[in-house]
């Protein structure tokens, strides 16, 4: 419990109660709307899944499902049901977050197949056994939850950008479909 950053999505605020509710609410209305929309999107696309049995749509929905629930973690909605037990709520947090990445490569590697080099599928599998690797050491205590956001962002930084020339490479070569994952990374 020692390894746990104070306020790890804002600074503290000190208010009286009415002021700390009107801080909450316009801080959070984003990304609780954001939260709300991937997870609709995500529960829509398992639908699609459903009728069309395409291995790119529930790559698509783990990917959104993943990212409404990270961004209702950053709200804290799920301390809501669990009235404060802020633990359950940043694991959820730490997990989702280094779990996007993954998800991301995964669709992208689902969507437009292995390609020439197989780097896509590699860099998820990479980003995969890094993240469950890095988050098993911070859990444990073995390293900080500092140490491990800073390693997460120095190795999924540049494997998202490798993703963008990777898919500038396939809409040159004639997939008109990529500009949509050139846009969205």
């Amino acid at each position: 419990e020692k390894n746990f950053p104070i306020g790890f999505s804002e600074t503290p605020l000190l208010a009286d109660q009415t002021e700390n509710y009107k801080a909450l609410v316009n801080r959070n209305q984003s990304f609780a709307g954001l939260g709300f929309f991937f997870l609709v999107l995500g529960v829509f696309s398992s639908y699609l899944y459903l009728r069309r049995k395409k291995k790119a749509i529930i790559a698509f929905t783990i990917f959104s499902l993943l990212s409404g629930i990270h961004f209702m973690a950053q709200v804290g909605f799920w301390g809501y049901f669990w009235y404060n037990y802020f633990h359950l709520n940043f694991y959820i947090f730490v997990i989702t977050l280094f779990s996007i990445p993954v998800s991301g490569l995964y669709f992208f590697d689902k969507l437009f197949g292995v390609g020439r080099w197989n780097i896509i599928r590699m860099l998820w599998q990479f980003q995969l056994i890094f993240s469950i690797g890095i988050l098993t050491l911070s859990f444990f205590g073995a390293i900080t939850y500092t140490i491990a956001f800073v390693t997460f962002f120095w190795v999924a930084i540049p494997a998202l950008i490798l993703q963008v020339f990777v898919a500038c490479a396939e809409y040159f070569s004639g997939k008109p479909r990529a500009w949509l994952l050139i846009l969205g990374s």
